[in-house]
């Protein structure tokens, strides 16, 4: 709160203020929706290569609402006894950040069918490209005691007292801007075994160069952002297995993904998903519904600081339902 200096008068940053560190609080609410409607074509020769390209169009939208509480600050008298801060009771800042946007994406892929019982598999995604709108403010605000009293002196000289508990909180400037990110891009590679007409197993690995994401804007500077996301994020190998037990028009399925974290320095922030999954399929459309638990390790910094920074460390586990309609020409 408060800027020091070394003895010789220069700025070394910012002391606490109290004597010890304050109870620090945070919640955080987000919600989205992100959609992709996809136009494929597909086709084979005489059912030993397949081939088909599709692209894709995405919406999406996000918000998130952050508020932050820092309160019971504690000073220190010489005997080592804590009390409470007589004039200052919190601080709070309240973040609100909305980002909506619409991209496009194109993929193509072959399979081979070597042998009847065998299909090997080879898909390319491009990245996507987004164009997003975002907008975001935040308040800072401090709840002082009433008559909390500070002394102001003006370029002239001239001296008043000020009640700081009246102060309003303060608030910044909405801030809009527009920018273009592309994601990475997607190489995947995978063979299917069947079993006859029962079902099939597969497995499949996929490439994903996270480092390779970029933004461009013309509202601010990306350079630095480019060169953070490069520095930060790396190369990762998804895998997926999975099978399906048929009987009849109706799908059994079941399957086991492992997603590697995309940061540097982070392999053990992987993500492991387990899914269930029953369909109905004819010749003119599918139906198709899965149930997807997936487990993974969070750390989240409410600020940064060159030391100390405070994580929290959280052991993440959602469940997700996935429906899918297709109508087949």
């Amino acid at each position: 709160m408060d800027p020091a200096f070394d003895g010789n008068g220069d700025f070394i940053g910012y002391d606490l203020g109290t004597g010890s560190f304050p109870i620090q609080s945070e919640t955080t609410e987000e919600r989205g929706s992100q959609y992709q409607l996809n136009i494929a074509w597909g086709g084979n020769y005489n059912d030993r290569l397949y081939f088909g390209g599709g692209m894709g169009v995405q919406v999406l939208n996000y918000s998130r609402e952050r508020d932050y509480l820092e309160n019971e600050f504690v000073f220190f008298n010489d005997d080592g006894d804590g009390f409470l801060d007589p004039d200052l009771n919190a601080i709070t800042i309240l973040e609100e950040l909305r980002v909506r946007g619409t991209g496009i994406n194109f993929n193509g892929g072959i399979i081979v069918r070597p042998v009847n019982f065998i299909t090997l598999g080879f898909s390319y995604t491009t990245p996507s490209f987004v164009s997003l709108d975002e907008e975001s403010f935040f308040d800072l605000g401090a709840d002082w005691n009433p008559g909390t009293i500070i002394t102001e002196t003006d370029a002239d000289g001239i001296s008043q007292d000020i009640d700081i508990s009246t102060i309003d909180p303060f608030q910044s400037d909405l801030v809009i801007s527009e920018y273009t990110l592309r994601s990475p891009s997607r190489l995947s590679i995978g063979a299917t075994a069947f079993l006859g007409k029962s079902g099939f197993l597969s497995a499949d690995i996929e490439r994903v160069n996270y480092g390779a994401a970029q933004l461009t804007s013309r509202d601010f500077e990306t350079a630095g952002d480019n060169e953070l996301i490069e520095a930060f994020y790396r190369d990762v190998l998804n895998i997926r297995l999975g099978g399906e037990y048929r009987f009849g028009d109706f799908r059994l399925r079941g399957g086991y993904s492992i997603f590697p974290s995309p940061y540097e320095g982070a392999s053990d922030l992987e993500r492991n998903n387990v899914s269930l999954g029953f369909g109905y399929r004819n010749r003119d459309f599918f139906l198709d519904f899965s149930l997807i638990n997936s487990r993974y390790e969070e750390r989240y910094a409410p600020y940064f600081l060159g030391n100390d920074t405070p994580i929290a460390t959280s052991d993440v586990q959602t469940t997700s339902i996935v429906a899918t309609f297709g109508i087949n020409f």
